[in-house]
């Protein structure tokens, strides 16, 4: 009985027990841990833009929960255009962008959560960085290394840049450059590296009248940027010699160096103000957006252009046009018109039946009085659209190489001969009525693969062929007989396949009427060898829109270079840009050495920032009275022109700035 009053006494207590239990849980209720990968971030990422510099600035997020990255894209255009976007990755809320100088750009960005997960899309921001003015520094663009000082180290330039590397002597490495500085002009020093070897420190000083001012000390990471120095800090002023020490400290040594220069950021003057100009225009629509100047082009062509290519060249450096032709008929024409930069025309052909050519045309330019060194239209006239521009190219011979057709030099063949005033002429006793002379040579196709033949007498025909090295058989160079006097052209890297140092045999055929004809003769000017520039054309179903602008004078000797800043741009279009002389009416294109050396390089189809030397263009100097004229092509295109300029300064000379 006892026991079943304590067993009944132990379930009152366990019950009470778990009352109290019960009770005290309930006092704080409980609260289920979301997993990581439920949790659905929300609201819209957003930052502020500021510390903006010639070439970078910084982003400050605002701070959101649970997050591990930011997004950044970063563009050349407003709607973000794949080609021409780049994805950044940002761990912290604050993130500094670099960017070219004298560059807009557009940035977006968005807060990805740790579950992978993204908060909203950002708003875009406009980024316009002021305008480095460049007072001394080195970019490496022309090579030149002489002037600096290396201890423990091998330096070269790719022309591009300045390549440090150890000379094996030492764990460390330092190189050394004095510049001349006005520091009543320089606010900032800046050092741009592009690389460094990996577990190495960069430390970098100045040294000003024997004291040293540290830059950086024991970097070991290099972003994607540069260190700046406020040298307003240094409170002096006037001329003064700075020595920039850069030193490669522990593990691999060994840095790559973007440039070094001082400058000071502004904007410049505005000279072509818009609104102002007297301006007309010509198949397209203009407009005016917050002071910028918008070009959009008509949707389709109302008038046919003749299709036509602008090249500028020296005719005495690149003599001969020669055009290809493909996919014609019989009864196919063409006709060839050229005109100078005066929209004169200096030569009309005939109307010629391509077949009766072999679709193969040359033109002596020089033959043809075409000889100053001017912006020249090539435009062409064909019968049938389908037929196809193989190549138009224009060659030019080099003054060192040369193969003298004389006699002596030559080796006589079967049935011909050359006599001593240097003539070949057919053997009497030969049994045909042609014959040929022989000399092997070596020429380097890469660098002259263009073949000159200059026929000074002919009577009869003529012909040549080549030997390669080690073959048998020949293969035909020219027609397999040409009647005509004067200067034609082959390459002969398509002829060999090669654009290597190659060795092969020319032989030159002379042609009679009949066997052992002695009224046949050719004489030949020396052989020569030059190279060749492709020129491009343009297609005739575009919309080809023009927008001139009345200038003032401009005195070329204080504002020496023209740049323009093309905000947006859209796909597939291009744009041009012109400075007209209103004294003659000569237009000049703005175009870079390099682009008018090499016109594939050429492309006008990106926003940026484009710089051009004037007096490298024109060759003018003093006071000028120019004309502006934009040139835009494409169907339905629209270029957004922030503005242009005329400056004093060009930081980096005769090169093309665009953002990325």
């Amino acid at each position: 009985m006892k026991n079943i009053q304590y067993i009944k006494v132990m379930i009152i207590c366990v019950l009470m027990l778990a009352l109290v239990s019960c009770t005290s849980t309930t006092e704080t209720p409980y609260e289920p841990n979301v997993p990581e990968y439920n949790y659905i971030p929300e609201g819209k990422t957003s930052f502020e833009v500021s510390d903006i510099e010639s070439g970078s600035a910084l982003l400050t997020f605002d701070e959101k929960e649970r997050v591990s990255h930011y997004e950044i894209k970063v563009s050349n255009y407003s709607d973000f255009q794949s080609d021409f976007t780049k994805t950044l990755i940002s761990k912290e809320s604050s993130y500094r962008l670099y960017f070219n100088d004298n560059s807009q750009i557009y940035v977006m960005a968005k807060a990805i959560a740790e579950n992978g997960k993204s908060y909203d899309v950002s708003d875009v921001k406009t980024i316009v960085s002021p305008y480095a003015n460049l007072v001394v520094g080195d970019d490496f663009s022309l090579g030149a290394i002489d002037d600096w000082t290396t201890i423990n180290a091998n330096i070269s330039s790719d022309y591009h840049s300045l390549i440090v590397s150890p000379d094996g002597t030492s764990s460390e490495l330092t190189i050394k450059k004095t510049f001349e500085v006005n520091l009543d002009l320089a606010e900032i020093l800046e050092i741009k590296w592009i690389t460094k070897n990996t577990n190495s420190k960069i430390s970098a000083f100045m040294t000003i009248d024997e004291v040293r001012y540290d830059i950086v000390l024991d970097m070991s990471v290099i972003s994607r940027g540069y260190v700046r120095f406020n040298l307003n800090e240094l409170n002096m002023t006037g001329s003064k010699d700075i020595e920039i020490t850069i030193m490669s400290e522990e593990g691999n040594i060994g840095f790559q160096l973007d440039y070094i220069r001082f400058i000071y950021e502004s904007e410049h003057q505005l000279i072509s103000d818009f609104q102002s100009i007297d301006k007309t225009n010509e198949f397209n629509t203009i407009s005016l957006n917050n002071g910028y100047l918008n070009i959009q082009n008509d949707l389709e062509p109302s008038v046919i252009s003749t299709p036509s290519s602008e090249v500028d060249f020296d005719p005495n450096e690149l003599s001969i046009l020669e055009l290809y032709l493909s996919g014609y008929y019989p009864r196919d024409t063409i006709k060839l018109t050229i005109s100078n930069s005066l929209d004169e025309q200096l030569y009309i052909s005939d109307v010629m039946y391509i077949t009766n050519y072999d679709g193969y045309f040359t033109f002596d330019l020089l033959a043809l009085n075409i000889t100053e060194d001017d912006t020249y239209t090539i435009s062409y006239e064909i019968s049938n659209e389908e037929v196809v521009i193989d190549m138009m190219q224009l060659i030019g011979e080099s003054d060192n190489e040369l193969i003298p057709v004389v006699y002596g030099q030559w080796i006589d063949g079967y049935s011909a001969y050359m006599t001593e005033n240097d003539t070949i002429k057919l053997k009497s006793s030969t049994i045909y009525n042609y014959g040929d002379v022989r000399q092997t040579v070596t020429v380097d196709l890469g660098q002259t693969p263009i073949v000159f033949f200059d026929v000074a007498e002919l009577f009869g025909a003529w012909s040549v062929k080549v030997v390669p090295e080690g073959a048998v058989s020949d293969i035909p160079v020219t027609s397999l007989a040409e009647s005509q006097t004067g200067k034609s052209a082959y390459d002969l890297s398509q002829v060999l396949q090669s654009s290597d140092v190659t060795t092969f045999t020319f032989v030159i055929f002379v042609i009679g009427g009949y066997a052992g004809d002695q009224s046949a003769m050719l004489k030949m000017n020396p052989i020569t060898f030059g190279n060749a520039l492709s020129v491009i054309s343009n297609t005739s179903d575009e919309v080809t829109s023009t927008v001139e602008y009345d200038m003032t004078t401009i005195n070329v000797t204080d504002f020496r270079y023209i740049y323009i800043r093309v905000s947006e741009i859209s796909k597939d279009a291009q744009w041009k840009l012109y400075l007209i002389d209103k004294n003659t009416n000569r237009r000049f294109e703005m175009k870079t050495s390099l682009e008018k050396k090499y016109t594939q390089r050429y492309n006008r189809s990106k926003v940026g920032f484009y710089i051009y030397d004037i007096y490298d263009i024109t060759g003018f100097t003093g006071e000028m009275t120019f004309g502006l004229m934009i040139q835009v092509i494409g169907n339905d295109a629209t270029v957004n022109i922030q503005d242009i300029n005329f400056t004093t300064n060009n930081n980096i000379p005769n090169h093309i700035v665009s953002v990325y």
